[in-house]
Parts: C-alpha cells; sequence; structure tokens
C-alpha cells in the first residue's frame, strides 16, 4: 500500500473513532461563528417566526436539516465524514456542498478545520409578474429587424418549479400527447413531477408554450424549445441541486434555466450559499464554454421596504428605526455584517429591550424582544 494511501485510511479511521465517542457522551460545543444562527431552530433555538423561513427536522427528512457547507479549503473526504455523523452530501463547487445532516451533528462539523460556515436552507415562494409584448417577444419570433426569427428551435428551457402540467396541449408539438417537448424530466425521490399548484406550469407557458391550445393567441418567450423540468421543495439547497442536475443533462447544448422565486433571507450580496452556488453554475458550472444562463427573478419587492443597509462606524453606533407588520404576532430581523466584525446589537421593543454581543443571545424580560 502506498504511504499517503495508508496514512488517508488511518486519517478515516480516526475521525470514525472521534465521532463516535463525541455521540457517545463527550460533550463537544458547537463553534458558533461558524454556524448561521438560523441552523441551530433544529435544536429548538429557534422561535416560529425564524421556523416558518427555515426547513428543519421536523418536516420529514430522513437525514435531517438541509444545508449549505462553506469549506476554507477542498477536501475529497468531507462527504464520507459527513455521512459518518448520518448526514449526505452534494459537491456544487470545490468549497461549497449542499446536504442534510441531523441537527445535532452540527456541533461535531462546525469544529473541523475545513469548515467555513454551516447555513441552513431557507424556504422561497414563487414569484411571476412579467408580461411577454413587453420585452418584445413578438418581434424576435417573427424576426422584425433580425437576420432570421427566433423560436428556441435546438435549445432547452429549464423550468425548476412546482413541476408541470403532463397533459398541457402546448408542452407537446403540435399538440400531439405522443411527440412530449420535455426532455427531462426531474420527479424527486418521494413524489410525482406533476404539477399540483399550477405555478410551474404557469411559468413554463410564458417561457416556452407554443400556444396550441389557444390556437397562437398566448405564446410563450421560446416555443420553439424543449423543456427540462425538475420539480422542487422550494429550498435553496434543493433548488441549487436541480438547477445543476437540469445544467448536467444539457451537457453542450444552449440552456436557459428559470427560477420565478424569491427569498428575503440572507445577505443579498452574493455571499450566500445559494447566490454563490447558483453563481457558479451560472459562470462555471461542468461546461465552462457552453452558452448556458440562469434567471432569477427580482424587482417584484422593490417598493415593499422589506431591505435597509447602514454603515457602522469603528467604535461607534447607529440607531435603525423599523416599522413591523401591522397585527403580526411575530417579526423576524435577519441583520448580516463582516464575518470579522465585533459588535454589540440592541433591539427595542416599546418598553422592552435587550442586548447581545457577537455570537450571543438574550431576550427582554418577558420574552417579547429576543436576540440569537
Amino acid at each position: 500500500m502506498h504511504p499517503m494511501s495508508r496514512l488517508k485510511q488511518i486519517a478515516n479511521v480516526f475521525f470514525v473513532i472521534w465521532g463516535v465517542a463525541s455521540l457517545s457522551g463527550v460533550e463537544v460545543l458547537p463553534d458558533r461563528a461558524k454556524i448561521e444562527p438560523l441552523a441551530l431552530v433544529a435544536e429548538g433555538r429557534g422561535v416560529p417566526a425564524a421556523e416558518e423561513k427555515v426547513v428543519g427536522t421536523s418536516e420529514g427528512s430522513s437525514a435531517g436539516l438541509p444545508v449549505f457547507f462553506r469549506l476554507r479549503f477542498g477536501d475529497g473526504d468531507f462527504p464520507q465524514k459527513v455521512e459518518a455523523l448520518g448526514g449526505r452530501t452534494k459537491r456544487v463547487h470545490p468549497q461549497v456542498y449542499t446536504g442534510e445532516i441531523p441537527g445535532d451533528a452540527i456541533r461535531y462539523v462546525s469544529n473541523w478545520p475545513e469548515v467555513a460556515y454551516i447555513e441552513a436552507a431557507k424556504r422561497v415562494y414563487p414569484l411571476l409578474d412579467l408580461s411577454r409584448p413587453a420585452v418584445f417577444a413578438d418581434d424576435v419570433q417573427s424576426g422584425a429587424g433580425l437576420p432570421a426569427p427566433y423560436t428556441g428551435a435546438g435549445t432547452y428551457v429549464g423550468i425548476v418549479d412546482s413541476g408541470l402540467s403532463d397533459s398541457h396541449l402546448d408542452f407537446f408539438y403540435n399538440g400531439d400527447p405522443s411527440q412530449p417537448r420535455v426532455s427531462y424530466w426531474y420527479r424527486g425521490q418521494s413524489y410525482s413531477g406533476v404539477d399540483t399548484e399550477w405555478h410551474g406550469t404557469h411559468i413554463a407557458g410564458i417561457a416556452a408554450g407554443n400556444g396550441f391550445r389557444s390556437g397562437g393567441l398566448f405564446t410563450g418567450m421560446a416555443p420553439g424549445a424543449r423543456l427540462l423540468v425538475a420539480k422542487t421543495t422550494f429550498t435553496t439547497v434543493d433548488i441549487v441541486q436541480r438547477v445543476s442536475d437540469l445544467l448536467s443533462f444539457a451537457g453542450a447544448t444552449p440552456a436557459a434555466i428559470n427560477l420565478s422565486l424569491a427569498l428575503n433571507v440572507g445577505p443579498h450580496d452574493g455571499t450566500s450559499g445559494f447566490e454563490s452556488g447558483i453563481g457558479f453554475l451560472a459562470t462555471d458550472g461542468v461546461a465552462p464554454d457552453r452558452r448556458q444562463i440562469i434567471a432569477v427573478a427580482a424587482g417584484n419587492e422593490r417598493t415593499d421596504g422589506e431591505h435597509f443597509q447602514t454603515v457602522l462606524p469603528p467604535f461607534g453606533s447607529v440607531n435603525i428605526p423599523l416599522t413591523l407588520e401591522d397585527g403580526g404576532l411575530e417579526s423576524l430581523v435577519d441583520l448580516w455584517a463582516d464575518g470579522a466584525d465585533r459588535y454589540t446589537v440592541t433591539a427595542t421593543l416599546g418598553t422592552e429591550s435587550a442586548s447581545a454581543a457577537t455570537g450571543g443571545s438574550a431576550s427582554s424580560s418577558t420574552g417579547r424582544v429576543e436576540i440569537f
């Protein structure tokens, strides 16, 4: 046996022994600097307002909490280490993995030197308010002012959403059920790919419906394209995995993957596991030279006043007044800052307040104000 192979085997055995010992009563404290607080809802530390946005272990996942693993450096043994703790992973990038892990195992993973951060999967929800004439799709399809008509023929349109109606005539060539335009279905292990919510069918019609059922009156953006369909569980982890699946199937064929989904939790600066995972798939993926894009909904909530940004001076403070939703029993404020910063957050509601330093938690006397 090669000396390095032998050393690698010994390291793996040592890890398993250490893991078993840790799970057998030796207390291992989590490195909270590496764990997104929302990921701790699996341990019962979250409040209901947070649990509505995070996918937890109570929802029936056999492996536990869906998460993103951000690594400081590549580690080829990382999937096996996670599996030894009862979880599973899928590589998106050498330093970005998606996966599922038992909530209690997060404490062990957070102490591994190669792990930079662990993020919980977030719940997204469908959005769509685009209009075909507003983007001059009619002119593109007719070839007005162009060298030729462009209908999407020879390309794929990928839909990651609630599925697709398997009987709608707009998704067959010439409305013929024996000639489906769907080239690939991802239906999942425990559910059918058939759309029961109709949002996926709605956006698939706008993206690529051929208008057969309406006699050409209601035609999508790319009526000549073939379809790739993935029914998602509407979590950020699953969405990244499904986009990866569709792009892998597409290979070198030009493809456009559509995500008419929204998410208000997270930093929104491109650094989250979801954003960086989609960004990597859009720019590098498995075939950097291919002509493929990922389109994500944006701008639908620009007037809702749900985001703010401020600059905190060194050794200074900033007061930020917030108006909470009327009639809401609970509101969650999600704050993000540079990971190297140290700060104290004070939340005040009426006459109650609580203060907590970086990595800490606190609540007011009645618990109406809670920081974690």
